[in-house]
């Protein structure tokens, strides 16, 4: 390998960590901006979740996996028992 081809690589490989980062700052900064203490774990969290409560259910009618918070299928629609 050239020693051209291998500057190239550094530069692109920083150039996408560089990218990534300033991708990663914007979606923080938006999230942030309603001034929570915890905006950024706040990213991770859904409405009203219990973390006891949190898990992956199975659609009897169609065998999909859906989230255990929502109180029918997506996909099929029928309501869970």
């Amino acid at each position: 390998m050239s020693r051209e081809f291998i500057s190239l690589m550094i530069v692109a490989v920083l150039s996408l960590i560089t990218n990534i980062s300033i991708l990663i700052l914007l979606i923080v900064k938006e999230h942030c901006k309603n001034g929570s203490k915890n905006a950024f774990w706040g990213l991770f969290k859904t409405k009203n979740q219990d973390p006891d409560q949190l898990g992956v259910v199975f659609c009897r009618n169609c065998g999909s996996t859906f989230d255990s918070q929502l109180e029918a299928c997506p996909f099929c629609k029928p309501p869970r028992e």
